[in-house]
């Protein structure tokens, strides 16, 4: 008896870590030209989609933030990167293009059934 409850114990917890350990890791879906207008695009989904070059300072800093609130935001908003090294074209297209530093953009539903693309403008540092 006491045996079985053991067990029972070290399994959710075991399925709690496992679970916790997965909404840690959720990285950033790699968005595209065609990704965007297949799964983004007016599909009714909010997204935070961070615009940046790997050779920007502090890209991975604010790529582990849009991690996290992929993570707690899970269900309510998608997440995704853009490489604008590998899109320049669709970067530009969109005008999200990195400047000196990484951008934040979400892509949402506002008035309309169109979504529109805003800058996040806010202190990334408590985003």
């Amino acid at each position: 008896m006491r045996g079985d409850k053991n067990m029972k114990t070290r399994l959710t917890l075991v399925s709690l870590f496992i679970l916790i350990t997965a909404a840690k890791q959720r990285k950033p879906r790699t968005i595209n030209s065609q990704v965007f207008q297949k799964e983004i695009a007016d599909q009714g989904i909010t997204w935070l989609l961070l615009s940046y070059t790997p050779t920007l300072k502090g890209y991975q800093h604010i790529e582990s933030i849009i991690e996290e609130v992929g993570s707690i935001m899970r269900g309510a908003l998608q997440v995704g990167s853009i490489n604008c090294e590998t899109e320049p074209s669709f970067c530009k297209d969109l005008g999200i293009y990195p400047r000196r530093v990484p951008r934040v953009f979400i892509y949402s539903y506002v008035a309309s059934d169109k979504g529109s693309l805003v800058e996040y403008n806010g202190d990334l540092a408590v985003f």
